[in-house]
Parts: C-alpha cells; sequence; structure tokens
C-alpha cells in the first residue's frame, strides 16, 4: 500500500485520536513531574498541532531530563535568555500557552541541545545550528 496522505489515513482509522490520547499520557507524566502550571494549555494544543503531539510522544519517562533537580532545570532555562521566555513560578512550574512556548519547552525536555567537546559553543541537536542566546 503507497500511503500518499497521512492526514487522510490518520482520519481514515482514528490514528490522530489514539495518538493524542498518548501524548496526554506524556502531558500528565510533565505534570506528576511538576513541570507545567496550571495556566498551561499544552493538552489542548495537542488536538491542533500535530507537532507538538509528535514531540510529546518522543517524550521517554527514563529521560535523565526527569532526574535532574528542579532548580537545575530552571537554572538552565534561565541562563539561557533565548529560553527565558517562559513565565516560571516560584515552585519551578512552567507555563506553556502558545505554540512557540510549547515547542520550546519539548525541545528542553526532550534535551535537544549539545554542547560541543571542541569549541564549548552549544547546538540545537535537532538543526545542528549554533545557538546565540543573545538574541
Amino acid at each position: 500500500m503507497l500511503v500518499l496522505d497521512f492526514k487522510k489515513l490518520e482520519n481514515w482509522f482514528d490514528c490522530a485520536k489514539k495518538l493524542v490520547a498518548r501524548a496526554v499520557e506524556k502531558v500528565w507524566l510533565l505534570n506528576e513531574n511538576g513541570f507545567l502550571s496550571e495556566d498551561s494549555t499544552l493538552e489542548t494544543m495537542i488536538w491542533e498541532k500535530s507537532s507538538l503531539r509528535n514531540k510529546l510522544l518522543k517524550i521517554n519517562s527514563t529521560s535523565p531530563v526527569f532526574s535532574v533537580s528542579k532548580q537545575d532545570f530552571v537554572d538552565f532555562v534561565r541562563a539561557r535568555q533565548k529560553l527565558s521566555k517562559f513565565n516560571i513560578s516560584d515552585d519551578g512550574k512552567f507555563e506553556v500557552n502558545t505554540q512557540a512556548k510549547a515547542a520550546l519547552f519539548l525541545k528542553i525536555i526532550d534535551d535537544d541541545f549539545v554542547k560541543s567537546e571542541l569549541t564549548g559553543k552549544e547546538y540545537d541537536a535537532e538543526k545542528k545550528n549554533m545557538i546565540d542566546y543573545s538574541s
């Protein structure tokens, strides 16, 4: 079978609903670990934006990110100007209420950053672009 339109395929087999249900479980995982504030709308955004849903599905509950202390996680975000666009509560919960913030938050949770041993510079692990935190 040759599939040309994955959206239609998802609709025919109700795959989208099943994928969203699995992605919602990942949102619950983030809530259980104290990452998301009550004002976060990540769970509703995954219905609208399949790319967010797919990124959520990649999150592994055994990721080393979940063993990092909450304070270290918050400090990592606050130390990088480009990442510090989040509203972070005193207890370290992130307000994820736009698709741009959701994409960036999921990039952080997925640990999509690489630091070169040669240059000491940080790169986006997915795109291999150097990250300039000054802008």
